[in-house]
């Protein structure tokens, strides 16, 4: 049963390698706009005294779609940007990047 576990736990760390592979670009590293999202948000924590966990942040961006990276980037983190469902929940996600809960939402 604890074998069976390990595997599947397994399983789910490489699909999510995966998907935020597929996300990256062929070398492996955020696409300009996702780029751009990630250092938007380290300065808003910068902003705001709080730190982020880069990497964090950079695996959940990696899976943020150009279209919603370009409106993000239009009007800024607290702006009001008409955002995927997708992009919402991984401005959640990035949340829990941060040392300071509320920061995506609230910059």
């Amino acid at each position: 049963m604890r074998a069976d576990r390990g595997r599947a736990a397994a399983r789910v760390a490489a699909l999510a390698l995966l998907a935020a592979a597929a996300a990256c670009g062929a070398d492996g590293r955020l696409e300009p706009k996702q780029r751009a999202v990630v250092e938007l948000v380290e300065a808003a924590a910068a902003d705001a005294g709080a730190t982020v966990d880069r990497s964090c942040v950079e695996a959940v961006l990696a899976r943020l779609a150009d279209a919603d990276a370009h409106r993000i980037l239009d009007v800024g983190l607290g702006g009001d940007a008409d955002l995927s469902d997708e992009a919402e929940e991984l401005l959640a996600e990035v949340d829990g990047c941060s040392s300071t809960p509320g920061l995506a939402e609230n910059p």
